[in-house]
């Protein structure tokens, strides 16, 4: 790709994942209000509420995760669809900047198992980066049709980095890997999984509205 041509994608890219992100820590806001802030409640659960917002909606997993998407973007620049090197270059300072491995207990034996997920995970994400980069359009729906001709094509590639992400949720979930207060584990585990619905959910209705119903 050229370089006019990554810097124009990267930024229809950069603002797509951002709006998404915004979107989803939106109703994941809504979600813990819902659930733990309503009357007596908000008033029981008051702290809980304060760390479920430290965990999932403060200014600092934001930034994070804003990091992570210049890596991805970077990475899928460089990948050539072979070499794991630009794997290798960004992926120390991805898994830096990653919210769900800081909030594991690095002592936990499972922790190089997960390791390796995430080092999965971000080897698909930089493999989608790289076809989006390298398609043409001037906007996000332009670049899914042509980077993904069918539809069957699109939800394949887009529901299978939902799934590895459920995937290696439920693995930390399972081998009780979070370093979280016992006080509020389920609420935790609880907005997990809803972080995962409203992707689904987000994205269901994003190809709908790209490749029809």
């Amino acid at each position: 790709m050229t370089e006019k041509q990554f810097e124009k994608n990267a930024e229809i890219l950069k603002q797509e994942w951002t709006e998404k992100l915004e979107g989803a820590m939106e109703d994941l806001e809504a979600a813990i209000k819902e659930d733990f802030y309503a009357g007596v409640w908000g008033l029981l659960f008051n702290r809980i509420v304060a760390r479920l917002y430290s965990l999932f909606l403060s200014k600092d997993i934001k930034k994070k995760l804003l990091k992570q998407f210049d890596l991805l973007l970077k990475a899928g620049k460089e990948y050539d669809g072979n070499s794991n090197e630009a794997l290798e270059k960004y992926f120390a300072e991805y898994l830096a900047n990653d919210p769900g491995y800081e909030r594991c207990k690095k002592t936990h034996s499972k922790t190089p198992e997960l390791r390796d997920r995430i080092k999965k995970s971000f080897a698909l994400m930089v493999k989608n980066s790289n076809d989006l980069l390298n398609s043409c359009g001037d906007c996000y729906e332009e670049l899914m049709r042509n980077a993904y001709k069918t539809k069957d094509a699109a939800w394949k590639a887009t529901f299978c980095l939902i799934d590895d992400a459920e995937e290696g949720m439920e693995f930390t979930i399972h081998n009780k890997m979070l370093k979280i207060s016992s006080l509020i584990r389920q609420q935790t585990i609880k907005m997990l999984r809803e972080e995962i619905k409203i992707s689904r959910e987000y994205y269901t209705q994003k190809l709908n509205e790209i490749y029809g119903n």
